[in-house]
């Protein structure tokens, strides 16, 4: 389909070999082709234009959200293209209809994905990366002290799993026992250094969002920043956290909250 048939015409110049080279159907004997067809030979011949978008060594952690990951790619003329992705951590998924990988990886280990491409034309297309799967992002230390003096301090420590991704923001959700009231007497730390962040109260919740990245970190909310809340009971209840790592992916972090 790339050249038209030759039905007519004689390739014998000198008119010396009796009319032995004419043109037949789907030969000519001077091109040993026939006239070019435009339409079927330009993607072809510009097959080497579907090309995928290179994607980074990923980093997550087991048990994280990730956010969708989208499989770019260019292609000229850009019909029938069609994507498979094979290698993915377990627990991952390929939306071929949006072109995203989503899903929450399951297992720790390093993965090897393979992305290729092709489209009707015969273009074809690969790309590799690796894909490491962490340890979990945990939620460790909870406590709360000066609740019967209503003047509680609510402490804790996030920290990521060996291999996983820092993390760059906390959302913090407290049982009915506490109230968030503001964004004072917050303190964000490592084990030898305060830590610049930025906090915000909104919708019941607090979020604290890290200058840079951290593997981990420890929080304390004064008695400013949280106060007794109407939820009574002698057990301040379980705190929950959403850990978003610098890979975007969340982590959700419960524990029951040690009351001293």
């Amino acid at each position: 389909g790339a050249f038209n048939d030759v039905l007519s015409g004689n390739n014998d110049f000198t008119g010396t070999n009796s009319g032995q080279f004419s043109a037949r159907p789907g030969y000519d004997m001077a091109s040993g082709l026939g006239s070019p067809n435009a339409g079927t030979l330009i993607p072809r011949l510009c097959a080497s234009a579907l090309r995928l978008i290179p994607i980074p060594a990923q980093r997550t952690a087991r048990r994280a959200t990730i956010s969708p990951l989208r499989v770019g790619y260019g292609d000229v003329p850009h019909v029938g293209l069609t994507l498979s992705v094979r290698g993915l951590p377990r627990g991952l998924h390929f939306d071929r209809s949006r072109a995203r990988i989503t899903g929450t990886p399951r297992r720790l280990g390093v993965y090897h994905v393979i992305i290729s491409a092709s489209d009707k034309d015969g273009a074809r297309a690969r790309e590799k990366f690796t894909w490491t799967i962490g340890n979990v992002t945990r939620l460790l230390h909870v406590s709360v002290t000066g609740l019967s003096a209503r003047r509680p301090t609510l402490g804790f420590t996030v920290t990521a799993g060996r291999r996983s991704p820092a993390v760059r923001e906390l959302i913090i959700a407290v049982p009915t026992e506490l109230r968030l009231r503001s964004t004072r007497s917050i303190s964000v730390g490592t084990a030898n250094r305060h830590l610049r962040f930025r906090a915000q109260v909104s919708g019941g919740r607090l979020r604290l969002t890290l200058r840079k990245p951290q593997t981990a970190v420890a929080v304390v909310l004064g008695p400013r920043a949280v106060n007794n809340g109407p939820g009574g009971g002698s057990h301040p209840g379980q705190l929950a956290v959403t850990a978003v790592a610098s890979d975007s992916s969340t982590s959700h972090l419960y524990a029951g909250i040690n009351r001293r």
